[in-house]
């Protein structure tokens, strides 16, 4: 027991020991704020404030604490840190604040000027710093997972006629705001991508005068600022603060905001009442950028769909070639989770006999773009075929048509399934190193004849593509020229030694998870080569504590925990490559601010193999 507590709480003598630990003075009265199930936090002699959770929890928040804060110089009422066995503690000063109220004639003024200094100062380093993505798209995998969660509910719980109501209005609502989703991508084009709270909510920020003290970081990351602007916020006051922006972008955002700040929360496992409260505030969110929250107010949406994908005669009848067996169609609709080519789910009967419900994929069979990077989907299909399939991974394989130059894709529809960056992270994203690991030394023996193997022309394209589309930024990254040469001469024989099947585009992104299994989707660039490639992909952008976990079970998974002696340059290299293949794909990918985090990238894989100054 913490003598002279107030309260006697679970974990009051682990706090004051670790507050001990980092500042030598004792935690006086000790009281437990709440305990979630990531976290609990513990208030210590009424001002300190303590956290405790696991590493992987408070991961992106010493991040932000500890590096990208005192770098724009922005107090944060941080204390220090404290990791003990299987916890760690973050420990902070809230200055006496109270929690932001709207309604006050100071706080939105205060709190306007701070966020607004925080996202302009930030937008400029943001990407120096190991932070997730908290782009647009994030939310739209927030949303797309809420979505099938409201689905599940509806086949799963007994309810009445009123709550049915209810999760089909909302389903509906979120078919609808997906649909409109492209115009917020084309808006977040136009705004630096900067530092994000996450859940910037009045529990969250202590205002004290003109003090502003924010705490809980856990949501942080790098993306859009919509997601930060708290109701009543002083927008005068954000956008002098931020600097860059004018008012009708600042009032734009706050627009964007009452879109997307719903989305953090999980509100799909509520009752039907409060998603239906829910549905009524996304609703006025929508109607207020004209966005028309029922497809009854315009079905132009469905007659697109139809127009996008094969008739229902065409479509049985080249299932009917894949099956060997009449098919008969009676459900069809939109694949949540799209990819580079249109994909749709589709319940059908072959023989008389429902089938699971399909993922039917409708791709070119020719090779296209991206310097043969993409082999098409005629290859891809043959790699599920004589790959994947034989060897029970991956979804259900069924078959593939093809006719002129375009090629079917039929596999099993994954009910269930998200995909990586949309779940939980950090399990499933040591899982799939660990997968692709005995991935590659499953194959690593005898790779597949039919298959690409990279070689010294192919990976010397993208140093050269990335040097020419690079025009204008040269002078900016002085380096690139030395580093584009030294990969050709350094980097590439390594990528050539050890060579085994990779998936060659290994990102979260294609990444699918279900329970405990990893499935890998969109294999059309499969290729022979260096497995740390799959590895680099997986770990691009992510915390660096996290990625060496992720390392250790990779080496595990391939080696047995005995990596070759080359494993860590091979992987610098990797990391180069990996860089390069994205500035290297598009001219304006390489000038714009979709590449923008790829610069730094590129120049610490370099120096981690010494051939640029760190």
């Amino acid at each position: 027991m913490v003598a002279g507590s107030a309260i006697v709480a679970p974990g009051a003598d682990a706090a004051a020991r670790a507050w001990r630990e980092v500042s030598g003075q004792e935690a006086g009265d000790v009281e437990l704020v709440h305990e979630r199930e990531k976290s609990s936090v513990y208030r210590l002699d009424r001002r300190i404030v303590a956290k405790r959770a696991k590493p992987e929890t408070v991961a992106v928040e010493r991040v932000v604490y500890e590096q990208l804060l005192p770098a724009l110089k922005i107090n944060s009422g941080y204390l220090g840190s404290f990791e003990g066995e299987e916890s760690h503690w973050l420990f902070l000063d809230d200055a006496g604040g109270v929690p932001y109220e709207f309604y006050s004639e100071s706080h939105p003024e205060a709190v306007g000027t701070w966020l607004g200094s925080l996202h302009g100062l930030a937008a400029a380093v943001v990407d120096e710093f190991a932070l997730p993505d908290r782009s647009v798209g994030y939310f739209l995998g927030r949303l797309a997972r809420a979505r099938d969660a409201v689905v599940r509910r509806l086949g799963e719980e007994r309810l009445d006629a009123a709550g049915e109501a209810i999760l089909r209005r909302a389903i509906e609502q979120c078919d609808r705001l997906e649909s409109y989703w492209p115009e917020l991508e084309r808006f977040e084009t136009e705004i630096p991508p900067t530092l994000v709270h996450g859940d910037f909510a009045a529990s969250n920020v202590q205002v004290w005068g003109s003090v502003v003290i924010v705490f809980d970081w856990e949501k942080a990351g790098r993306g859009f600022p919509a997601v930060d602007l708290i109701r009543g916020l002083d927008l005068a006051r954000y956008r002098d603060a931020y600097g860059t922006v004018d008012d009708e972008t600042v009032e734009q955002l706050a627009r964007y905001a009452k879109i997307l700040r719903p989305l953090t929360h999980e509100w799909a496992r509520k009752s039907p009442e409060k998603i239906e409260r829910y549905h009524a505030h996304m609703g006025d969110a929508m109607a207020a950028l004209g966005w028309e929250s029922s497809w009854e107010a315009d079905r132009a949406k469905r007659v697109a769909f139809r127009s996008t994908f094969p008739a229902d005669e065409e479509l049985c009848g080249r299932l009917t070639e894949v099956f060997g067996d009449r098919v008969t169609v009676f459900g069809r609709e939109p694949n949540p989770q799209r990819s580079t080519f249109p994909s749709e789910i589709v319940r059908c009967l072959a023989g008389g006999v429902e089938q699971p419900p399909l993922l039917c994929k409708y791709g070119l069979s020719h090779k296209h773009a991206a310097h043969g990077h993409r082999a098409g989907s005629r290859y891809e299909a043959d790699v599920y075929e004589r790959e994947l399939a034989p060897r029970g991974l991956g979804p259900s394989f069924f078959g593939a048509t093809t006719i002129d130059d375009r090629t079917w894709i039929v596999t099993e529809y994954l009910d269930g399934a998200v995909r990586l960056d949309w779940t939980d992270p950090v399990p499933a994203f040591l899982s799939a190193a660990t997968w692709v690991g005995g991935f590659h030394r499953m194959l690593a023996e005898e790779p597949p004849a039919f298959l690409r193997a990279y070689d010294r022309e192919y990976y010397g394209g993208w140093a050269r593509r990335t040097l020419s589309f690079a025009g204008p930024l040269r002078d900016r990254h002085g380096w690139l020229e030395q580093v584009c040469r030294a990969f050709e001469a350094t980097a590439v024989p390594l990528l050539l030694e050890s060579p085994t099947v990779i998936h060659g585009e290994y990102t979260p992104h294609n990444v699918l998870v279900r329970g405990e299994q990893i499935l890998p989707v969109d294999w059309e660039s499969a290729a022979v080569a260096a497995g740390e490639i799959d590895l680099a992909a997986l770990c691009d952008g992510w915390p660096a504590d996290l990625v060496q976990r992720a390392e250790a079970a990779y080496v595990e998974a391939r080696w047995a925990g005995l990596p070759p002696c080359e494993f860590g340059r091979r992987l610098a290299a990797a990391r180069m490559y990996w860089a390069l293949r994205w500035l290297g794909e598009r001219a304006d990918w390489t000038l714009g601010a979709k590449c923008a985090q790829r610069w730094p990238r590129l120049h610490a894989a370099a120096a981690a193999l010494d051939l640029v100054a760190g």
